[in-house]
């Protein structure tokens, strides 16, 4: 690597060298690799000027370029170097504002002007980031986005420069980003620079960077600050550099060039000020010094009543634009003088005043009075290590004080004359912005009276006291303008009975910082109210004793990113029995309730999924909604219900062909009997109503809006959210595949009601991929799972498959007390368990109908013999068994000789023609089985005594309302 300082007082100057310096190779020679030019690094003068001269540089190779090419040369005749267009693609990457990998590859996309699907790709991976709260700075690089980038730069095959503002703290390796600068013989040349807009970066850095054994730099200029600092004049550079910041701030009312250079200069003598010997906290303060001295001047006719807040946002608008680093005011090798300096020295320093020493041979050295009654123009002042009077302050007098620093200050001996008067201390700190305590010797460092004159107060930092009474110091009502709050390794108290009074009042505050502090007394917790609405960032880090929590969650939530401006829910309020109303289109919107979740483990919730809006009253389907404001029984319920729904899928044509004419049949059978024999009531249950969720729930309604064009949709939800459902209702949901995923390991074990409907693309209702999490102990899953009802799923084959890895402890459905499933024609088999897990025992019905190709209702997997007893899987709590129309059916469960009910008291079997084996029934007991006489002949027994376990009950109507094949199609 080639390190050079080259002569330049000016930008121009500087900017005709590095050019001087890319045009090697121009005519065509491409260089070895010992003695590589390809990437070059300008430092600037010390760091200053290097992106003035970057932009320059750019510019004008952009005018060249874009200048016609010449003609080409007659054959036999060499083109001359100069006439030779030098570079035909300049690529300018400015990421001097780090933010990311993947900005920096956005930002390089959009030069090299990629097609519009690559594009699409960047920004779905950053929403899905967004989603997924991925913090911009932990954002890689996408390496199909790189792999475009590479074939497009390939595709040109022409000569190119990439100039490269790094706002990063390392080397980039631009190759990684698909740009191919590295290769042997590669003529393509890369221009880059740390530096950028008074962003000082230190040589030392720069060195460190440069110097690993994966740099990627060939030559280092630097320019010579000889000849600039000898003629004392930097305007130049100064300039070029304010009127870039200028250009990137689009805010009237202030001269941003001459802004930006005199914060740039007073920083500087910042820094300057008492060497090594104080620190001025650029990080936190940094256009605190700005603000508070006066160097960001209002032009004339812009001050008014917002004069002061239009300060404070320029000053802000300022420091995103310059960040200065601050290793320049504590580099990594301080002079050795400063290792046998005192450990505390006395002193006070202002930007305006400079720095003074005060001279005495105490540790802790008086501040003579009067020192500062004269100093008018005192607008930042910053105390170190001395002794005065809290009551009467030697300041007091300086009523100009915007910014108060002390510093390891002791309070003075005081008397009763040292009290200063009360219109002299309002006038002190009626106007103060920013106070400063450091290492108090004292908890009650500043009186109440004192505070109590603050009322301008925007920023209050606090570090190192001992013992902080936050009750005292935190009173809302005097912070009301507080803006930001630091309160850093501390002991911290509070001794009021309601600790969410401390921030009461404090509506304009944006950040509350309590790190590395120590709770004393009644601090457990840290509790903001919630009328602090504008707070947006809150940090505890490291501190032992006490964590942040909100005094309570908001009564009432609505979140609704499903309607119009103006609109309500599908024509409807919300319901009003839910305290907690979400409603969402795009489900990856609930990932921003994982700092609440805690409110979802305290209370249930509801969730829904549909296409259409939520209904009136969620839980209770269209047609019951409709049966019930008509009034009648519960048998006249349940009849309209299943008519309203036999109806709709008949006129739809949403049944295959069997099945329909199967119910048209019976439905004209049913109309032609006398009397008022209902078909309809006895071959079908009621869904149970939904179980209560109290009010103080949350109702999740998940409007399916995905569209036609993915062929695999899914919906998945928080495990969070999951793990809280009580009932789940998905219904009328025309796009969905697959049902409710979670996103991390879930079980459902809170939920107790589930009704799926009418989703003509749903295969499967629940997924377990994730469900066992890792664990290795048994696996708890739909434990308090009641009620599973599930209809019209025109493609589903299945409701649920374990396919995680098992275990002998496993435990589902244990608490599953009705099995409805009806109108599923492609369901193959209901859930898929194994053979060594507990499951099924609280099984009290189970009811299937029209479901033609379902072969078996439960699927074990045999891998042990641990639950099942003598090949039987055991129902112990089994009463009511109706199948109807399952013309595949051969039998309950896959496994075992056949399946054990000892309590079972009615089986009713229509159209299941390929049914062989009933269940063994408890010894001494008869069951009616209600079925044709054919089946009944063709039933296989376990026993010769099996059969007389059973009633059959043959009905004389069957050979005229029952298909006993398949209808032709």
């Amino acid at each position: 690597m080639r390190t050079e300082l080259i002569e330049a007082d000016t930008i121009d100057e500087a900017t005709k060298r590095i050019l001087k310096e890319l045009k090697e190779d121009a005519a065509g020679t491409a260089s070895s690799s010992s003695s590589r030019r390809n990437v070059i690094y300008f430092d600037g003068w010390d760091g200053l000027g290097a992106s003035a001269v970057l932009r320059e540089v750019g510019r004008r190779l952009t005018a060249a370029a874009s200048e016609e090419e010449p003609e080409p040369a007659p054959a036999g005749r060499r083109v001359p170097a100069a006439a030779v267009l030098e570079f035909a693609h300049i690529f300018h990457i400015d990421c001097s504002k780090w933010e990311s990998r993947r900005a920096m590859q956005r930002i390089i996309a959009e030069q090299v002007e990629l097609p519009a699907p690559v594009m699409d790709k960047l920004d779905a991976e950053d929403e899905a980031d967004d989603f997924q709260g991925l913090a911009n700075g932990s954002r890689a690089e996408i390496q199909g986005v790189s792999e475009a980038i590479s074939e497009h730069i390939r595709k040109l095959n022409r000569r190119f420069v990439v100039i490269f503002h790094n706002g990063s703290n390392e080397e980039i390796d631009l190759d990684s980003f698909g740009i191919p600068v590295s290769a042997r013989y590669s003529r393509n040349k890369v221009l880059w620079s740390f530096q950028g807009r008074f962003r000082l970066y230190p040589r030392m850095k720069v060195d460190m960077a440069l110097k690993g054994t994966s740099t990627r730099t060939d030559v280092v200029l630097s320019a010579s600050a000889a000849a600039t600092a000898s003629k004392g004049d930097l305007s130049d550079i100064l300039n070029h550099e304010a009127a870039e910041v200028a250009s990137q701030i689009n805010i009237g009312g202030i001269d941003w060039s001459a802004a930006a250079t005199n914060c740039f200069l007073y920083t500087m003598n910042l820094c300057g000020i008492g060497s090594r010997l104080s620190d001025y906290d650029l990080v936190n303060h940094g256009c605190n010094y700005w603000t508070c001295d006066g160097i960001i001047q209002l032009q004339q006719g812009d001050v008014g009543t917002d004069g002061d807040e239009s300060l404070w946002l320029f000053s802000d608008a300022l420091q995103r634009e310059m960040r200065l680093d601050t290793d320049y005011q504590n580099p990594y090798v301080p002079s050795p003088v400063v290792k046998h300096f005192p450990e505390r020295i006395s002193y006070w320093s202002s930007p305006i005043y400079g720095f003074t020493l005060i001279p005495d041979h105490h540790q802790y050295r008086c501040i003579p009075k009067g020192m500062f009654q004269q100093l008018d123009k005192l607008h930042v002042l910053k105390i170190s290590a001395c002794e005065f009077s809290f009551t009467s302050p030697p300041f007091l007098y300086c009523n100009n004080l915007r910014f108060l620093w002390l510093d390891h200050c002791k309070q003075g001996s005081s008397s009763t004359d040292e009290v200063a008067d009360e219109e002299d201390l309002r006038r002190c700190f009626q106007r103060m912005w920013v106070l400063d305590v450091r290492y108090p010797p004292t908890s009650d460092f500043l009186p109440a009276r004192m505070m109590d004159f603050m009322t301008q107060l925007r920023e209050l930092n606090v570090v190192g006291d001992s013992y902080l009474g936050l009750d005292r110091l935190l009173d809302g009502r005097r912070l009301r303008n507080i803006r930001k709050l630091r309160v850093t390794d501390s002991g911290i108290q509070c001794r009021i009975d309601r600790p969410t009074d401390l921030f009461s009042g404090m509506d304009k505050l944006e950040l509350l910082e309590f790190s590395r502090n120590r709770a004393i007394f009644m601090m457990d917790s840290l509790s903001v109210e919630s009328s602090c609405s504008s707070l947006e960032t809150v940090i505890i880090d490291g501190s032992f004793g006490l964590h942040a929590r909100r005094e309570r969650y908001m009564a009432h939530l609505r979140i609704d990113t499903t309607q119009k401006v103006g609109t309500t829910i599908g024509g409807r309020s919300a319901p009003a029995e839910f305290d907690w109303h979400i409603s969402v289109r795009d489900t990856r919107l609930l990932g921003s309730l994982e700092p609440i979740k805690d409110y979802f483990d305290s209370y249930c919730a509801h969730v829904e999924i549909s296409t259409v809006s939520s209904p009136a009253h969620p839980g209770v389907p269209a047609a019951t909604a409709i049966a019930t404001n008509k009034g009648g029984t519960e048998n006249g319920r349940q009849q309209m219900e299943v008519n309203l729904q036999h109806q709709q899928l008949l006129k739809d044509n949403a049944l295959n062909p069997y099945v329909a004419v199967t119910l048209k049949y019976t439905s004209m059978q049913q109309q032609d009997k006398e009397g008022d024999y209902d078909v309809w009531e006895e071959t079908m249950c009621a869904c149970p109503p939904p179980p209560c969720v109290p009010s103080q729930g949350c109702y999740v309604h998940i409007e399916d809006q995905m569209g036609t064009t993915l062929q695999n949709a899914s919906i998945t939800v928080p495990g969070f959210i999951c793990e809280s459902a009580k009932i789940l209702h998905v219904h009328d949901s025309l796009f969905i595949t697959s049902g409710a995923e979670s996103s991390g390991a879930t079980t459902w074990n809170q939920l107790e009601w589930c009704r799926v409907e009418r989703c003509p693309k749903l295969k499967c209702v629940f997924t377990s991929e994730k469900i066992r999490g890792g664990s290795e102990i048994g696996v708890d899953v739909f434990k308090k799972l009641r009620t599973l009802w599930a209809s019209h799923l025109l493609n589903a084959r299945y409701i649920w498959n374990w396919c995680a890895v098992f275990g002998f402890e496993d435990r589902a459905f244990t608490d599953l007390t009705l099995l409805h499933l009806s109108h599923c024609p492609r369901m193959t088999y209901v859930v898929s368990l194994h053979d060594a897990m507990r499951a099924l025992e609280s099984l009290e019905t189970l009811e299937i109908m029209w479901c033609g190709d379902l072969s078996v209702v439960f699927g074990f997997s045999e891998i042990g013999d641990y639950w099942s007893h003598g090949g039987r899987w055991h129902f112990p709590k089994l009463k009511r068994i109706h199948l109807h129309e399952l013309p595949k059916l051969q039998r309950i469960c896959s496994i075992g000789s056949n399946m054990y009910a000892p309590n079972l008291e009615t089986i009713k079997i229509r159209g299941c023609w390929s049914f062989k084996r009933l269940p063994i029934i408890g010894d001494n007991k008869v069951v009616e089985c209600d079925c044709e006489k054919e089946l009944w002949d063709r039933m296989e027994w376990d026993s010769f005594v099996q059969p007389k376990h059973y009633k059959p009950l043959h009905s004389r109507y069957y050979k005229k309302t029952m298909l006993r094949t398949s209808v032709l199609r």
